[in-house]
């Protein structure tokens, strides 16, 4: 009896998730029937990151928690939640089998798309902005002549993409970790069989939520990836210093308003400062 089946006709979601926490080959894999997939992986024990890869993003979705398919170690811990599975896997090896058509990649419009600048909005040029309105209304035409289904192709990440649909099965403690990938139907096929191992114990970190005393949530990563990007790798510290929204939203005295929230890297060659005034891109 498997205690997972599993079925998604694109990798590409989550072979992203798990190439945000490859940082170390060793990860938990943990089956819950609410939770879907959670994948956590440790890094010298102060480190602990964890991706979620909800049921609901699988097209199927079949899970059964025996008490006969959890480890030995779990069973001998009364903390442990039977109603879940959990196993170690190597997670390179995870990601190098979903991609191994080579079309696990992010591809598509945001990835075509020209880098941001370090400016401000108003910074712009009556040119540029020209630009911007006759390139807008170029893409707004070629879209209202193209045909629908090419319409939806393209906000999907283009329509000549092909992507690799996967199944995925397990057993059980013991069992392999079994993937059956192809990019379509009359295409090849291949079945990979990953070895899975015991899990052990990860570090629990204390975090007291009620205590949070800052938190933000960026609707694009791109703006914070990008300034960590461009950081000098020598830095000996980083400083993340956030200001209140009522601070951010007033000037004083004719002062421009406070940014919102900055980055402050320090090092032997000096100190590099960015920062982020209030936007639609911060919450």
């Amino acid at each position: 009896m498997q205690v997972l089946t599993a079925f998604v006709h694109d990798v590409r979601y989550i072979v992203a998730l798990l190439r945000g926490i490859n940082f170390s080959n060793r990860a938990s894999v943990t089956l819950s029937a609410d939770l879907g997939i959670i994948v956590t992986v440790e890094e010298a024990r102060t480190l602990l990151a964890t991706s979620y890869i909800y049921s609901d993003h699988f097209d199927e979705w079949n899970y059964s928690a025996e008490i006969s398919g959890a480890a030995s170690s779990q069973l001998s811990d009364p903390h442990v939640d039977l109603s879940t599975v959990t196993f170690e896997i190597p997670l390179n090896t995870l990601i190098e089998c979903l991609n191994i058509y080579g079309t696990a990649s992010m591809s598509g419009a945001g990835s075509n798309s020209s880098r941001k600048q370090w400016r401000r909005e108003d910074d712009r040029s009556d040119d540029e902005r020209y630009e911007e309105r006759r390139d807008g209304r170029q893409q707004a035409r070629g879209a209202s002549n193209a045909p629908a289904g090419s319409r939806i192709d393209q906000y999907f990440g283009g329509g000549s993409d092909k992507g690799t649909r996967a199944r995925l099965s397990y057993a059980g403690s013991g069992h392999p970790l079994t993937l059956w990938l192809a990019e379509d139907s009359s295409g090849p096929t291949t079945t990979c069989e990953i070895v899975t191992f015991d899990p052990e114990p990860f570090i629990e970190l204390p975090f007291d939520g009620d205590r949070t005393v800052l938190k933000i949530i960026f609707k694009s990563s791109s703006w914070l990836r990008d300034a960590l990007s461009e950081l000098d790798p020598s830095c000996d510290k980083i400083i993340f210093i956030s200001n209140p929204v009522a601070e951010a939203r007033k000037a004083h005295r004719g002062m421009p308003a406070k940014p919102l929230f900055r980055i402050i890297a320090m090092g032997t060659f000096g100190t590099t400062e960015y920062w982020k005034l209030l936007s639609v891109s911060v919450q």
